[in-house]
């Protein structure tokens, strides 16, 4: 399971005193030693300049110039989870990268914030772009209420993508009531390939 926050020594933080003494270290990244990189990430997350730090990460991760240690890092590392709009946004464009080294990690994050952020993680079941619906219903798996239940399952009828469909399937498989055995058969006629994961998840419920 993901752990958002680590007891990694706090003693690295005391090398910036101010935000421009950081900044440079944290907007080219792969230019320094991680070490003072991770002292800069300490520093923005401990004085809660989430949205900077996040934008920075996203647009390297466009550059492909962000080591996978310090994104993973910043993401542990942070003492809240930060759910501005802004915030929510860049979220959205690092899951519509497809980059699973990035996104992956992201889920994880996402999956423990995800009582904080359930309206967004939620939203994400609406998206046109299957990988992230796919992604929503594996951060909802972790956070599951009668909301949550109901958003997947309006999903479930209408799903078109197999990959997204076989979310559904581990989703129902663990929450799924007898009722729910219709829409697993739905799924089983509109994605046959499904078909024995839909028999196994029906079968436990």
């Amino acid at each position: 399971m993901f752990k958002k926050h680590s007891d990694r020594d706090q003693i690295l933080i005391k090398r910036f005193r101010e935000f421009d003494e950081a900044r440079k270290y944290i907007e080219d990244i792969s230019a320094y030693d991680t070490e003072t990189v991770l002292s800069a990430v300490d520093y923005m997350i401990t004085h809660q300049e989430y949205y900077y730090l996040l934008k920075n990460l996203y647009r390297q991760i466009l550059e492909g110039k962000l080591p996978r240690n310090v994104y993973e890092y910043a993401l542990m590392n942070m003492k809240v989870c930060p759910r501005r709009q802004e915030e929510k946004e860049i979220y959205l464009k690092i899951l519509s990268t497809h980059k699973d080294v990035y996104t992956q990690p992201l889920v994880e994050f996402l999956k423990s914030c995800c009582s904080y952020l359930k309206e967004f993680n939620i939203s994400l079941l609406k998206n046109d772009d299957p990988y992230i619906r796919a992604a929503g219903v594996d951060i909802l798996t972790h956070c599951s209420d009668e909301e949550v239940k109901t958003a997947i399952k309006e999903l479930a009828w209408r799903e078109e993508n197999p990959a997204v469909a076989e979310k559904i399937i581990n989703y129902l498989k663990i929450y799924g009531e007898k009722d729910d055995k219709p829409l697993l058969e739905h799924i089983g006629e509109r994605f046959p390939q499904l078909r024995e994961l839909v028999i196994e998840a029906a079968e436990g419920i």
